[in-house]
C-alpha cells in the first residue's frame, strides 16, 4: 500500500492520476509536489520507487530526464516553419474543423470557467489553441500556441501525450506534469478516434492556475475538467465519423454511387 492505501500494483497506481478519495485530495497534491521537488533535486531518485506516484507518469519523468528536457523551460515559439504547419493543418483539416465548430459553441464556458483548450495531433504538434490565455500564466507574453511540438521530447511528462499513448482519458494533478511551470494546473485530455477506431488526436483542457484549493473544490474541478473534455473528444469524433462517411459515400464525377456499384451484377452494366 502506498500513503494513500493504494496498492502499487493496482490500476490506480498504475496508470496516471484518477482521484480515488475526496478527502485526500489536497494531501495527496501536497504529496506529489515533495516527490517532483525530491525528483528534480535530486538525480539519484528514481521515481518508480516514490509511493502515490503512477508508473506511467514515473517512466515519463525518468525519460524526460534522460533526454535532458529542462523542467524549466516554456517552449514560446513554434518550432515548425509555416509552410510545415500548412501542410499539417491541411491533412487534418477535418479534425480541426470539426474541433473549431464545437469550440464556437462551448466558448462563452470555456472563457468563464478560465479553460485552455488544445488540440493536438499523435505528434504533440498543436493544432488549435482556445481560450483566455492572457489571464493563464505563463501565456500572457506568448499568445497562441498554434504550431508549438508540447510532447516528451519538448516538455516533459503531459496528459494529452499519454491520453494518445494509452488510448484512454488522462488527467495529471500539477505536480504530475514535467515542466514546473504547469504544476498549479490540472490536466485532462481524451483521444480523438477516426472512423476506423485509430487515434488521430487529443483534446486537452488545462485548468485556470489553482491556489490552495479545498478538497471540495478539487474534486468537482477534476470531475468537471475530465467529464468536458471526454464529452467533447466524443463529440469531434462523432463529427469525423460523418465526415468520413459523407466522403466515402460521395460519388465519384461520371460514376455511379458506392453502393450502386456494388450491387451492380455483370449483365447489367451495359
Amino acid at each position: 500500500m502506498d500513503t494513500y492505501g493504494v496498492p502499487h500494483n493496482s490500476p490506480d497506481n498504475a496508470n496516471p492520476s484518477f482521484i480515488v478519495n475526496e478527502q485526500l485530495l489536497s494531501k495527496r497534491w501536497q504529496h506529489l509536489l515533495r516527490c517532483k521537488q525530491e525528483f528534480l533535486t535530486d538525480e539519484s531518485v528514481d521515481p518508480r520507487k516514490l509511493p502515490g506516484l503512477s508508473r506511467a507518469v514515473a517512466d515519463s519523468w525518468l525519460r524526460a530526464r534522460r533526454r535532458g528536457v529542462d523542467p524549466y523551460k516554456v517552449v514560446k515559439k513554434p518550432q515548425l516553419t509555416a509552410r510545415e504547419l500548412q501542410e499539417i493543418r491541411r491533412q487534418r483539416e477535418p479534425l480541426i474543423a470539426a474541433t473549431e465548430a464545437l469550440i464556437a459553441k462551448l466558448q462563452d464556458i470555456l472563457s468563464d470557467c478560465g479553460y485552455i483548450l488544445y488540440l493536438v495531433d499523435p505528434t504533440g504538434v498543436i493544432l488549435v489553441h482556445e481560450g483566455d490565455w492572457k489571464r493563464n500564466r505563463p501565456f500572457p507574453e506568448y499568445g497562441s500556441r498554434v504550431g508549438v511540438i508540447a510532447n516528451e521530447e519538448t516538455i516533459g511528462t503531459n496528459a494529452h501525450e499519454l491520453s494518445i499513448k494509452l488510448k484512454r482519458p488522462v488527467q495529471l494533478l500539477g505536480p504530475e506534469h514535467y515542466a514546473v511551470v504547469f504544476q498549479n494546473n490540472i490536466a485532462s485530455a481524451a483521444p480523438v478516434f477516426d472512423g476506423d477506431r485509430q487515434v488521430v488526436g487529443a483534446l486537452l483542457l488545462l485548468s485556470r492556475p489553482l491556489k490552495e484549493e479545498d478538497d471540495m473544490f478539487l474534486m468537482r474541478q477534476c470531475k468537471s475538467e475530465l467529464a468536458l473534455v471526454v464529452s467533447m473528444a466524443a463529440a469531434v469524433a462523432a463529427e469525423l465519423g460523418l465526415h468520413q462517411t459523407g466522403v466515402e459515400d460521395k460519388p465519384t464525377h461520371g460514376a455511379l454511387p458506392k453502393q450502386e456499384r456494388r450491387t451492380t451484377r455483370p449483365a447489367e452494366a451495359a
